[in-house]
């Protein structure tokens, strides 16, 4: 998983934890899917996400990749200012390592 300014989680077991982190410490935001479009062998999901929570409520566009039948690849693209999970995950890192 990686976003825009190239931040990644790499790891489904680390991606799934930085997921139930985010949306536990983020008062379970929603992702709100619009539309699903096929490209180059990609999926380009269109939605937002919906938070009362203003860094994170928005608009999200996710370009999913497959190896196969499997997910190899998410790219998280919204603008720098919300909230994104790589965004997210490396914050946590940032604040485990002052600690």
């Amino acid at each position: 998983m990686v976003d825009v300014l190239g931040r990644r989680i790499a790891g489904r077991d680390r991606i799934l934890a930085s997921d139930r982190a985010f949306r536990q410490q983020a008062d379970s935001p929603q992702m709100i899917v619009g539309t699903l479009d096929h490209s180059q062998g990609d999926v380009l999901v269109r939605g937002h996400m919906d938070s009362p929570m203003p860094e994170i409520d928005g608009k999200v566009l996710w370009r999913v990749g497959f190896d196969g039948a499997r997910i190899s690849r998410i790219e998280i693209i919204r603008p720098g200012d919300l909230m994104s999970a790589p965004l997210f995950a490396a914050q946590a890192e940032a604040r485990a390592a002052i600690c």
